[in-house]
């Protein structure tokens, strides 16, 4: 199950739908990125030809963490569980999808489904819903949500104005 509760933010009650975008009390909205990638129907896999800029960030939520890098890695650490691997996104769908695949501790692909905005007191924040179990259970089975409804709010760097 998700949560709405975050570090580092004030004011901002986040709400998702299933449409890929963000809606938050005084908040900025759903921000654009640059970069496109292809999807493979018949696998659901994803194959990136560029990225989401917006995800290269540290983000936070009470004692959970993910980093995503410019290389395609990241690193988590969510529900006392650590995981690395690689990420790739495909924008083209409706919400946004996005698959990690963790390569730490086996290897297993965890898909998920994201969106991302600015809360009121100018933070980056990530709507990310993706099945928990497939990170704790180290899962290969999960199933990728369809909508954001239960996503996880995590908070992300200061916007410099």
């Amino acid at each position: 199950t998700g949560s709405t509760g975050s570090t580092g933010s004030t004011g901002s009650t986040g709400s998702t739908g299933s449409t890929g975008s963000t809606e938050s009390t005084g908040s900025t909205g759903s921000t654009g990125s640059t970069g496109s990638t292809e999807s493979t129907e018949s696998t659901g896999s994803i194959v990136p030809v560029s990225m989401d800029p917006w995800l290269i960030d540290t983000w936070t939520l009470q004692d959970n963490n993910i980093t995503f890098r410019a290389d395609f890695t990241f690193f988590m650490f969510l529900e006392k569980v650590p995981a690395s691997g690689s990420w790739d996104v495909d924008q083209t769908k409706n919400p946004w999808w996005i698959d990690l695949h963790i390569t730490s501790r086996g290897t297993f692909n965890v898909p998920g489904l994201y969106s991302h905005g600015t809360n009121s007191v100018g933070f980056k924040v990530l709507y990310l819903a993706i099945p928990i179990s497939g990170v704790t259970d180290l899962s290969n089975t999960t199933v990728r949500p369809i909508t954001l409804t239960d996503a996880f709010q995590f908070i992300g760097s200061k916007i410099s104005t």
